[in-house]
């Protein structure tokens, strides 16, 4: 299924609205259909699209825009022992989602959250926040499966070649093995402080050659580009 939506939070109502979606993708519309207003429209413009995703990144079919607003959004760095280590709490997140659309499966996908701040000094110290935090994001640890058994987690975080106006970003890499998941399996995600935002992009994946350095570079670029798309605009 191939789907093309957008999601919005007004108040603690959920409801959604159909824009222009990317070639290929079928319109579905979910919740009560509203008209877009144009900072919803001006977010999409600048995010991830199918044509950002390098050919070495295989991703399944799929796409989906979500706007979320509520003041208990948090970004998950990882998890330790089925407990999620969180950045701090924001209340406005901007999403592309392509290839999520199996609900039962792990496809081969990849994602851009946009967490927008008030302003760029709030970002700043929300940004302060998570990298002390993502600190924490390493090691060994056992996971549960979802299905009453547990996966080794391998955890792994460093700092970005790439800089964003004098900032590096922060990788962190989560692979899982054993259990039920039937070979490697785990996301390796970039995030970037980007003037008034946080942004993140996520390459989840399950392949048996694992996540090799070419494809984890494509993943830093993919990143930079989002980023910087987005302060030019």
């Amino acid at each position: 299924m191939i789907r093309g939506t957008v999601t919005g939070l007004i108040g603690a109502v959920m409801v959604g609205a159909v824009l222009a979606t990317p070639a290929g993708a079928v319109p579905v519309p979910s919740g009560t259909p509203i008209p877009p207003t144009p900072v919803v429209e001006a977010a999409l413009k600048k995010m991830l699209t199918y044509a950002d995703v390098p050919a070495i990144l295989r991703v399944a079919p799929g796409w989906e825009y979500t706007v979320k607003a509520d003041n208990s959004l948090v970004q998950t760095l990882c998890t330790k022992d089925g407990v999620s280590i969180d950045g701090p709490p924001e209340s406005l997140l901007f999403q592309v989602e392509l290839g999520e659309t199996d609900a039962t499966e792990d496809p081969i996908s990849t994602e851009q959250k946009v967490w927008q701040y008030d302003s760029a000094n709030q970002a700043k110290r929300g940004w302060r926040i998570m990298v002390e935090r993502a600190n924490k994001c390493h090691g060994r640890t056992r996971e549960p499966d979802g299905k009453g058994g547990w996966v080794v987690q391998y955890l792994s975080h460093g700092r970005t070649p790439q800089q964003v106006n004098g900032t590096a970003g922060i990788w962190i890499w989560s692979q899982m093995k054993g259990g039920g998941t039937g070979g490697p399996d785990g996301g390796y995600y970039v995030l970037s402080l980007a003037g008034d935002t946080i942004q993140s992009v996520e390459y989840d994946y399950r392949d048996s050659a694992g996540l090799n350095a070419a494809k984890r570079r494509a993943v830093d670029r993919m990143a930079h580009t989002l980023v910087t798309r987005w302060l030019a605009n």
